[in-house]
């Protein structure tokens, strides 16, 4: 059986499989919790046969993706919205609107860092479940007996975490901005480059692209994941036990 995707709850995590969805949270008494439903496929913006189309042609595929993906598209909103203020004509020719520009960026900065802080202080547990949904995920893919002392041995860094395709996207901006193109044109080209950089098979292994997945696994173990504790790992095992139950 496959594993398609995973992701941290607030105090479990989520595993698919192809057809299938299986939800592990830990309750309030210490007692694992596991439910497994019928995998939901998401209606996508075009037909069918569309879909597939552009879901195989290079670079295109990536700008398709970006609209897609829910989480992506406020990203990419958020993103415009802040290039075409701070390149506004209106903005650099007024004096004022500059000043109050910074101050509300600061303002911004100051509140989205309190948030970080509080976000990682309440939901400490969450990245550690994050570490036990990827430590399961490599053994599974490197074919080991899904054992607590086998996922113990396994790594919380995942070539396959969208983390990386993010820190694709930061980086691939970052290369773009001595061509000065259109603010518009510039971030769709920044992610089409990154989606593509990310779909290489084994990319995190090829000597350049190694350098971002480096990026990456750094955010990783120092951010987004943390060593998951033997509670947290056996969940993990028991949601991905629970699913091949039910693809057999």
């Amino acid at each position: 059986m496959n594993i398609k995707g995973g992701r941290a709850l607030y105090n479990g995590i989520a595993f698919t499989s192809k057809n299938n969805k299986a939800i592990g949270v830990i309750d309030e008494n210490g007692e694992s919790i596991i439910k497994i439903q019928e995998r939901i496929i998401h209606k996508k913006i075009l037909p069918k046969k569309i879909d597939k189309a552009i879901s195989k042609l290079p670079f295109i595929r990536g700008v398709y993706f970006l609209f897609e993906n829910k989480y992506m598209r406020i990203i990419f909103v958020i993103s415009i919205m802040l290039s075409l203020l701070s390149n506004s004509s209106l903005v650099s020719e007024n004096t004022h609107l500059i000043h109050l520009l910074i101050f509300f960026e600061a303002v911004f900065s100051i509140i989205l860092l309190i948030i970080l802080i509080k976000h990682f202080i309440k939901y400490k547990h969450v990245i550690a479940f994050h570490g036990a949904e990827h430590k399961v995920a490599n053994t599974l893919w490197d074919k080991r007996e899904l054992t607590l002392n086998e996922v113990r041995k396994s790594s919380r860094i995942s070539e396959h975490c969208g983390s990386n395709l993010v820190i694709f996207w930061m980086v691939c901006q970052l290369l773009l901005l001595p061509f000065n193109f259109p603010e518009v044109l510039d971030i769709l080209l920044g992610f089409s480059i990154a989606y593509e950089l990310f779909k290489i098979k084994n990319g995190h292994k090829k000597p350049i692209i190694s350098l971002f997945y480096k990026i990456g696994a750094f955010i990783q173990e120092k951010i987004v994941t943390r060593e998951p504790n033997d509670k947290q790992i056996e969940l993990a095992i028991l949601i991905v036990q629970s699913l091949q139950k039910v693809e057999k």
